[in-house]
Formats: structure tokens, C-alpha cells, sequence
């Protein structure tokens, strides 16, 4: 917080100033003394540079400690008034840029986009008569979260290839990297992954020229990663994203234990994505994912917990963090899928809602309604609606609901999506595998089925393969090739005892043990029975207990206020009897 030096009068209120700074920055701060401090250099009605600079540092702590927006608003339009007012001339404008950046930061939290717009678009043209590059650089990467958040993202990335190109003009090779990163990220958002894999093609090469090691190039190196990442992840590409996933985790090792040195840094550069806590964050929430596309819940789990320790960490200096408080929550939403692949129910119910691992699949079907209609994302629909035609398939194909089912299957078309979704596409194909083994119609199941497997096993995605192989396996035993139905239900069980994953494991339990009976096998039929005997057991206990959990009403929850936390009073005996035919609830 520097104050301005002016005329000899001036002098007077920089004691002042001062004393706001010592406040600000003690430890606590005390933001209210500071305030006050600010506050009372008005009454010596000092020069007009005294007070923007003044109005500015009181709008931006009342923006920031603060609820009082409106008067917050009001310190920094007035900062812009006196700023650009003749009475200070030439040297003034980068007052003027603040009062104007942290306005906008309020216009844009008010919905007030095409005013945030419009005052971003003045700066830019103060900057660039001015030749400040960091204010050009700041205002160009402000400019695109407003047209972002004002949904306006094919905007947002011409904004930032104009922030590119500025770069370039000044010879920043980080600066040029990190815009075109973030218009990767925008043109992966409106689900252009043509244009965002040309950038990072790009990038790549920028990364191979740029010999130093260093935090810039590490940190720039580390985002590329991520977002190359995350576009195998979002294609449910859990085999071709291994080595990159590998070099990611390498590179921000390596990123850890590099420091910054702003005084290596030229003043127009320092800005960074992410800090490398929060990329740390990030590195393990993407571990996590991959862990659950590949089927591994016990790493899945650990890595959760890691990252959970971190954010805990990060929230201690951060208590107000909107994205601290995304990345627990997602963390969060793949530990409660972990529990209850795992049946872990009493676990998952108190992390989140569980109504179809339940079995209860009334409230379930409630629920994915409700989502399935308030979403406006193409891929989140269409995985409701795979979840949903699971349901459909399971509760009986008669009458009203195979209407239901059918009009659902013509709405979650994955070969439709503008990504391509390669998980997707195979998990539609296994509900149609299953849907034909309802129907008795064997040939068809068996052609769905395989084309899910030769997808789930060529990218490791091995919930989804121990599922096709106990299905196929159930389909040969329909038919009486009872040597073909073991070949699949065998590996089928390893695997599921692998991820491990309880109701897969039972159901292919339960293939086996009918299996080797029908096969005069009475003593592996009798192991088969003992384990699934065993697995049913524990599953019923656990959803026992979960039931008489008072998070367990949850499940009665379809927006607005949840419901009261008081004892539920619904039994769960015999949820699990009918489950070994149906298929695992939680395969998606």
C-alpha cells in the first residue's frame, strides 16, 4: 500500500497512510483499524492524488474483509473519476487501472456483465497508451472471466488470443503460454477439443525448445499435463492417458521443489494459474479420477484422503475459498463412489446419497430425474440417463416402463456428444447388452457385450469389463454353453475381488456357484456358495446399518430444503434379493 508523494502539505497525511499500513499488514490484520485510518484522511481534504489513492485502498479492503459491496463500489468509482481527471496529469494511470480492475471484480459479482465489459475495454485502451504490460496482460485475462462467466466463452477465447498475441509482441514466452493454455481450457469447456488439442500440440513444442528448468517453464509445463490429461480423462480414456498422467505426477514433484524469485521475473509476468499447492490439489484429484476409471478404489481412496489433508491445509489460510471448496467437494463425491462399490454403505451415506446402491430404486429414479431435467450439460444427461435406463432394465420391461425406457435410449445417444465420449459409448453399449438379456434376445446381448469389452479392456476401464464378462457369462449360461460362461465368470470374479468391488463380486459368486453345480462340481460349487453366502451377508449388514442412519432419509431429498435429520424409519431387509439376476446397481 504505497502512498503518494506530493506537494508539502501531502506530507502530512502520509503519517496516516502509515499507521493504515502497519494495521493491514499486522498479524492479525486489523482491518477495521485500517479502515478507520484510511477514513479520516478525508477530513484534511488532501490533494486529489491523495484521495484516488485513498478511495482505492478503501474499496479494495471493503471489497475484500468485507460485506459492505456498496460502499466498496462507491470509494472506487470515485477513484476513477478523480484518477482520470486533468487536475493530476500525466503518471496517474496505473491508480486509475486498480480502481477500475477491482470495480469490475464487483460488477462481475453483481451480474452487471456488460458494465464489467465495457470498463475492462477503457482499461485496456489506458494500458496500452500507457505502455504498462502488466496491466494490459491483467486486464486482457479480467476481461475473459467476465465474457466466461456471462457464458460467453467463444468471446472469451478471442479475448485471450488477443492477450496471445500481445505476449509475443513483448517476447514473453510465459505469458504467450499461459494465455494460450487458458484458451485451450475455454475451447475444452464449449467442447471444441480440435482447437484445444491444436494448442497443446503447440505448447508442446514451446515446452521442448524451452531448454531451462525453471519455476515458469514447470508451472507452465504442469497445466499443459493437466489439461492434456483431462481431455483423455473426459473421453473415459483410462489406458492412453498413463504415461501423461505419469509425467504430470514427475512434473509436479519437480515443481515442489522449485521456489520463485521475483527478482528473476520481469514485472509483466508475474502471474501464475495456480499457485503449486493448488496444483498439487489438482494433480491428485486427477489421480483419483483415473484410479476410478481403472477400477483401483483402495488408491482412489488414498489419494483422496491426501488431497483432502491438503485442502484442509490451504483452507486454513483461505478460509473463503470457492475453489478450495470445489476441490473438496469433488474429492468428496469419488470417495463416496469408492464406498459404495466397496459397499461401504454406512461410509457413504454419511459423505452423500446413495439411493441406488441402496436398492431403492423409487427414490433413485425420483432423483435422477430431477437432475436428468435441471441439467443443461450434454455428457452429465446422458450419464443420468445410462444410470436411469439401468434402473429401467432392472425393475421389469412390461408395459409403461419399457415406454419409459425406450423414450430414455433415444435421448442418450453417447455417438451423438460433441466429445465423443469414449466411456460413454461403452457404457451404452452394455445397457443395450443388458437390455437384449432381459428381452431373451441372446445373439444381440452377446454382440453389445463384446463391443463393450473390446472398448473397457483396450482402455483398462475395469469396472465396466468385470460387468460385460459376468453379463456374457450370465448370457452363455442362458443358452447352455456352460464352458464359455465360465471362462468369462472366472476372470470376471478376480476382477472384481481386485478393484475390489463387492456387488460385482457377488454377482459373479453367483454365477459360478450355479455354474459348477450344473457342471457336477459339488465342491467349487460349494466354494462359490460360501463366498457369495459371505458377501451377501456383509452387504446386508451394511445396508442395515446405513438405513438406520438419520442421513438415510436423504434419499427422499428432490431439491429445496433437504429433509430433517431425525431416525429413518424404512426397513432394508431384503434389498439384496433379487440383485444376482439384475446386474450391479452401481455400474456406472
Amino acid at each position: 500500500m504505497a502512498a503518494i508523494a506530493g506537494s508539502g502539505h501531502d506530507v502530512t497525511y502520509l503519517g496516516l497512510l502509515g499507521l493504515a499500513e502497519t494495521f493491514r499488514t499486522s498479524d492479525p490484520p486489523k482491518i477495521r483499524q485500517c479502515i478507520q485510518c484510511l477514513q479520516s484522511v478525508f477530513q484534511f481534504q488532501p490533494s486529489s492524488a491523495i484521495q484516488a489513492e485513498t478511495h482505492v485502498q478503501l474499496g479494495r479492503l471493503l471489497h475484500s474483509h468485507t460485506k459492505n459491496i456498496d460502499m466498496a463500489r462507491s470509494h472506487l468509482e470515485k477513484a476513477v473519476v478523480l484518477a482520470q481527471s486533468s487536475q493530476l496529469g500525466i503518471g496517474y494511470e496505473e491508480i486509475r487501472l486498480e480502481a477500475m480492475s477491482v470495480l469490475t471484480e464487483i460488477y462481475k459479482e453483481q451480474s452487471q456483465y456488460q458494465l464489467a465489459k465495457s470498463t475492462l475495454r477503457q482499461a485496456l485502451e489506458v494500458a496500452h497508451a500507457s505502455i504498462l504490460p502488466f496491466w494490459q496482460f491483467k486486464i486482457t485475462f479480467q476481461l475473459a472471466d467476465v465474457h466466461a462467466n456471462d457464458k460467453e466463452l467463444k468471446a472469451a477465447t478471442e479475448v485471450l488470443e488477443m492477450g496471445e498475441r500481445f505476449a509475443e509482441q513483448c517476447c514473453s514466452h510465459y505469458m504467450k503460454c499461459l494465455f494460450a493454455l487458458s484458451r485451450a481450457m475455454a475451447f475444452m469447456m464449449i467442447k471444441e477439443l480440435n482447437h484445444a488439442t491444436s494448442i497443446l500440440s503447440m505448447i508442446a513444442s514451446v515446452l521442448e525448445r524451452w531448454n531451462i528448468s525453471n519455476y515458469q517453464r514447470e508451472s507452465i509445463h504442469v497445466f499443459y499435463l493437466l489439461l492434456r490429461v483431462w481431455t483423455f480423462l473426459k473421453l473415459g480414456q483410462a489406458k492412453s492417458v498413463r504415461p501423461h498422467l505419469k509425467q504430470l505426477q514427475q512434473s509436479i514433484q519437480l515443481l515442489t521443489t522449485l521456489s520463485l524469485d521475483e527478482s528473476q521475473i520481469h514485472e509483466a509476468e508475474r502471474f501464475e494459474w495456480l499457485t503449486k499447492e493448488h496444483l498439487c490439489v489438482l494433480v491428485y484429484l486427477v489421480t483419483v479420477m483415473h484410479s476410478m476409471y481403472s477400477g483401483s478404489m483402495e488408491k482412489a481412496i488414498k489419494y483422496s484422503e491426501k488431497a483432502l489433508l491438503q485442502v484442509q491445509r490451504l483452507k486454513a489460510a483461505e478460509p473463503i475459498s470457492g475453489l478450495l471448496s470445489t476441490f473438496k467437494l469433488v474429492l468428496l463425491e469419488h470417495m463416496i463412489l469408492c464406498r459404495m462399490v466397496q459397499g461401504q454403505m454406512p461410509q457413504a451415506i454419511k459423505e452423500g446419497l446413495y439411493a441406488m446402491s441402496m436398492n431403492l430404486m423409487d427414490s433413485a429414479v425420483a432423483q435422477f430425474n430431477v437432475a436428468f431435467e435441471t441439467s443443461r450439460e450434454p455428457e452429465l444427461r446422458n450419464f443420468i440417463g445410462l444410470n436411469m435406463a439401468i434402473i429401467y432394465i432392472r425393475s421389469g420391461m412390461g408395459g409403461n416402463q419399457n415406454i419409459k425406457l425406450q423414450n430414455l435410449l433415444a435421448k442418450i445417444r453417447p455417438d451423438q456428444l460433441p466429445t465423443g465420449s469414449y466411456s460413454h459409448q461403452a457404457g451404452y453399449y452394455y445397457i443395450r447388452g443388458l437390455q437384449s438379456f432381459f428381452d431373451s434376445h441372446f445373439m444381440d446381448a452377446k454382440k453389445y457385450l463384446r463391443e463393450t469389452l473390446k472398448m473397457a479392456n483396450s482402455e483398462d476401464l475395469n469396472r465396466l469389463t468385470a460387468c460385460s464378462l459376468v453379463l456374457l457369462g450370465s448370457t452363455f449360461l442362458s443358452q447352455g454353453i456352460t464352458q464359455e460362461a465360465l471362462d468369462m465368470a472366472l476372470p470376471a470374479n478376480q476382477l472384481a475381488g481386485r478393484i475390489p468391488d463387492s456387488y460385482i463380486n457377488m454377482w459373479a459368486a453367483s454365477l459360478l456357484r450355479d455354474l459348477y453345480g450344473i457342471m457336477g462340481d459339488p465342491v467349487s460349487a460349494s466354494e462359490y456358495y460360501q463366498l457369495h453366502n459371505s458377501l451377501t451377508k456383509q452387504l446386508l449388514e451394511s445396508h442395515m446399518q446405513a438405513g438406520q442412519m438419520p442421513e438415510h432419509r436423504l434419499t427422499e431429498w428432490l431439491g429445496g430444503i433437504s429433509p430433517s435429520r431425525q431416525s429413518a424409519t424404512k426397513q432394508t431387509t431384503g434389498l439384496l434379493t433379487t440383485f444376482p439376476q439384475a446386474g450391479p446397481s452401481s455400474m456406472m
